[in-house]
């Protein structure tokens, strides 16, 4: 997962989809498994091909699914929320994201999550035609101790906003 979510954000998507497969394909951990299709499912978002934006959206829902079931049995953790967020961006449904990222940041207090809660809360901001709380967000983004590919990717979206 890691290998993947590394050559993701070192713009190598050819690796990063074979290595986010290989978790889906192999799964140990629901975490990582469901962070595989909700990070594959966003890439191939962003093809073209109509078989990968159908591929896309399955992936989406299945997450979907199994991590709102994983709220129904368990305390409220604010990964599933965060992660729960990313995923209903990706099909379109802003507000049930909304809701979700919300909850990620009155449940978050590790700077790592806080920076990536931030920075989909700025996504979903510019995706909705609410720049300046996206640009609120970004901020928030570089004014915590959030991954080094948060702030470079929160930086490049004060710059020009984010769109798919």
């Amino acid at each position: 997962f890691n290998l993947g979510m590394n050559y993701h954000h070192r713009g190598d998507q050819l690796k990063a989809m074979e290595h986010l497969q290989y978790v889906i394909d192999n799964p140990t951990k629901a975490g990582p498994h469901v962070g595989a299709m909700i990070m594959l499912g966003d890439i191939l978002r962003e093809s073209e091909d109509e078989e990968k934006h159908a591929l896309s959206r399955q992936y989406l829902t299945q997450a979907i699914r199994g991590l709102e079931a994983s709220l129904q049995s368990g305390p409220p953790a604010p990964a599933t929320h965060l992660w729960l967020g990313m995923a209903c961006i990706g099909v379109d449904e802003f507000e049930v994201a909304r809701g979700y990222l919300d909850g990620a940041l009155f449940l978050e207090t590790r700077p790592f999550y806080l920076g990536m809660t931030h920075l989909w809360m700025g996504k979903l901001a510019d995706l909705t035609g609410a720049r300046e709380e996206a640009v609120d967000h970004y901020s928030q983004v570089l004014s915590l101790q959030s991954a080094a590919y948060h702030q470079t990717e929160a930086e490049r979206y004060l710059k020009t906003p984010y769109t798919r």
